[in-house]
């Protein structure tokens, strides 16, 4: 499983991270606003920080996709809502094939989240050692992630 952050100022347009087949497409949850009530005291975090919650309670549009690599086998990409978020636009419908980079939909604001889900069946998955690499704010002193180029790579199938 990974999951990022997509800030307000960054890019919104969901990609396909693969080349192959939708097999499932549909949209969940309704919650927007929703934090992590154990989070209260952190109000500038709270809404990055509740990213496990979003992934459970916000609008969420849900797709998995079967790659034409077998040793990818299906992956799930689960695109979240969050914060002041008013939609999810959805471009592709189940059967369509998609190639890796393809546009597969987008938010109409920004503050959002994303998910992969992997096949556990995946052959030696690794993620890329950017995902890994953080900095301390001097404004704040929180630790921020390196923002990932768009079409970047994100993990390797060995």
């Amino acid at each position: 499983v990974y999951q990022g952050f997509l800030n307000p100022w960054c890019y919104h347009k969901w990609r396909s991270p693969v080349s192959g087949t939708v097999v499932r497409c549909y949209r969940a949850g309704q919650t927007y606003y929703a934090t992590n009530p154990n989070l209260h005291e952190r109000l500038d975090q709270s809404y990055v920080s509740s990213q496990p919650l979003h992934s459970m309670t916000s609008a969420r549009q849900i797709y998995v996709i079967k790659a034409d690599n077998i040793k990818i086998g299906h992956i799930a990409i689960i695109e979240i809502g969050m914060a002041e978020v008013s939609g999810l636009e959805n471009h592709v419908k189940v059967g369509q094939r998609v190639n890796k980079g393809d546009l597969i939909g987008h938010f109409r604001f920004g503050g959002s989240s994303h998910l992969m889900v992997f096949d556990r069946n995946a052959v030696n998955l690794r993620f890329s050692d950017t995902i890994y690499e953080r900095k301390i704010n001097p404004e704040t002193r929180v630790y921020e992630s390196t923002l990932q180029k768009v079409r970047s790579p994100l993990a390797f199938v060995g």
